[in-house]
């Protein structure tokens, strides 16, 4: 069997091959089946030109991601409603979440336990502005007081979310996403920014 022509992108032009090769090969084969080899032969590159630039199969994963992420539309979910829109939020988190989203969040995790020297890896950069988005929105509404939430607060009812995912391999259901908005994460993020009496 003949080997395909290597491909004379460069550049961007190359590393966006590669991240597209990267989503392509961890969509049919999953995390487990995820190979450098796979990718290259994808992209039509060396294995040498995508070590130099991720050098963990877990970072080129999470920089694939990053990049489709990038892609999808983000609904408008700052109503002024806190509850209702962090609700909205998780559910589209767990879409996002969904196929081959999931292989890369385990993919992430299995190397941060594997290795703890690896690089962490912040997967919620954009959902985290979504939410203070909402917190703003729900301040303006007079719902929430001043100030800003502790990080540990913005990320509960992420981290929730993930712990659905990585314990059951499955996304929450409605109820499940509503009770993780109303009963948890709301309350907190209420506590931290109590209206004055």
């Amino acid at each position: 069997m003949s080997e395909e022509a290597p491909s004379r992108k460069r550049g961007h032009k190359l590393e966006a091959a590669i991240l597209e090769a990267a989503w392509a090969e961890l969509s049919e084969s999953g995390w487990r089946g995820f190979t450098i080899q796979g990718v290259a032969k994808r992209a039509r590159t060396g294995k040498a030109s995508i070590y130099a630039r991720w050098p963990t199969k877990a970072l080129l994963v999470h920089a694939s991601a990053q990049m489709v992420g990038s892609q999808l539309p983000r609904p408008v979910l700052s109503t002024g409603h806190l509850a209702e829109d962090l609700a909205a939020t998780l559910t589209a988190a767990s879409e996002y979440l969904s196929g081959p989203f999931a292989e890369a969040l385990h993919a992430i995790t299995e190397a941060l336990r594997m290795d703890p020297t690896a690089p962490a890896i912040d997967a919620a950069t954009e959902e985290i502005r979504i939410v203070a988005d909402i917190i703003r929105a729900a301040q303006a509404a007079g719902e929430l007081g001043p100030g800003a939430v502790p990080r540990s607060v913005t990320h509960c009812g992420f981290a929730l979310l993930n712990y659905h995912l990585m314990t059951r391999r499955t996304p929450p259901d409605p109820d499940e996403i509503e009770s993780i908005a109303r009963d948890v994460w709301a309350p907190a993020i209420r506590a931290s920014l109590p209206c004055a009496d």
